[in-house]
Order: C-alpha cells, then structure tokens, then sequence
C-alpha cells in the first residue's frame, strides 16, 4: 500500500515523525505500507527520516520532481497524506497541496487543521482526524486499508467534484467576476 506526501519536507510542520511512527505500527501489526515522500528536504533533517534504523517501515525519497515527475508520482499512490498538526502556523495557513492532490484523483487523509475541514468531509471526498491524535490517525489508516477499493471510486469521484467547485479557476474567475458586476 503507497503513501505518499509531496512538498516541502519540514518534519515539525507535517509532524512527520508522528505519522512515520503511526505508519510503523502499522508495519507490526502485519500492514504492508512503503511511505514516499517527494520535495525539498533540508540536509539536517534528510538522515532523520530516510536513514532511521529506529523503524521497520520503507521510508522512500524520490527527490525534488519536476511538474510531470511529480504528477507521475502522485498517480503511483494508493493515499495521498497531510498529516500537520497543530501549530500556529498551520492552523491560519492553508495547504495549497491539498488542491493539487484532489485533483490528481486520489484518495486523501489529512489532519482537522485550518480550512480542510471545510472541504473535506471524512468518508465523503477524503479522509480526515484530528491534529496531533496518533492513536485517532492510526484507526483510520486501518479503516482505509482495509476497505480501501470498496470505498476509493466513490471518494475519488467526490473529491475531484470538491476539486473543481472549489479550486477551478475558472469557476472561481466567473465568480468573481459575477461578484464585481
């Protein structure tokens, strides 16, 4: 099972390291789950998360991708991901990922962080916990797993409806100009 994350690679600001050690636990208790990532990553973090022998999990890195590298890698994933949690700066920014990964056409699990939660409706168009709640994240990546292709057409299709109502630009460039008229 792929689970994949692109961006910026900064472990505090995606609480990385709780997600990895969530996904680990997944590993023991007989999942088999390869965690791709892909984006800028600093040097000082790289050997944290891609070298850890603390972990049974396969952590892989696929580089800093160009646009269609990156959309290749986005359609090679089972669960796309953005696991923030909390802190000042997520809760009053927005992830601009989560457009790009809607429109991809995959299946999404983020943290109730920001605005996503005003987009994405769990079970509906995606997947979604609270921040920062490892044990919460861990039951629902099982929940997917398991119901993984009963479940990923009907998500899919909701979710690049979401994707288009609301991140279009076109859509949103008649808007407003309807609104300026």
């Amino acid at each position: 099972f792929n689970i994949g994350f692109s961006g910026t690679i900064h472990p505090s600001k995606e609480n990385l390291f709780n997600f990895i050690k969530t996904l680990d636990d997944l590993i023991k208790v007989g999942h088999k789950i390869v965690f791709n990532l892909c984006g800028h990553v600093y040097d000082k973090d790289f050997d944290k998360i891609f070298n850890n022998k603390d972990f049974q999990l396969e952590v892989s890195y696929f580089g800093n991708l160009n646009q269609i590298e990156l959309s290749t890698f986005l359609l090679q994933q089972n669960l796309l991901v953005i696991p923030r949690g909390y802190t000042l700066q997520n809760k009053f920014g927005f992830s601009t990922k989560l457009s790009d990964y809607l429109n991809h056409k995959k299946t999404i699990l983020l943290t109730d962080i920001s605005d996503n939660s005003l987009y994405i409706k769990d079970g509906i168009n995606g997947y979604i916990v609270p921040p920062n709640d490892n044990k919460a994240m861990f039951e629902k990546l099982i929940y997917i797993i398991k119901n993984f292709k009963e479940n990923e057409l009907k998500i899919i299709e909701n979710a690049y409806s979401t994707s288009l109502e609301n991140f279009y630009f076109k859509i949103q460039s008649k808007r407003l100009h309807e609104f300026l008229d």
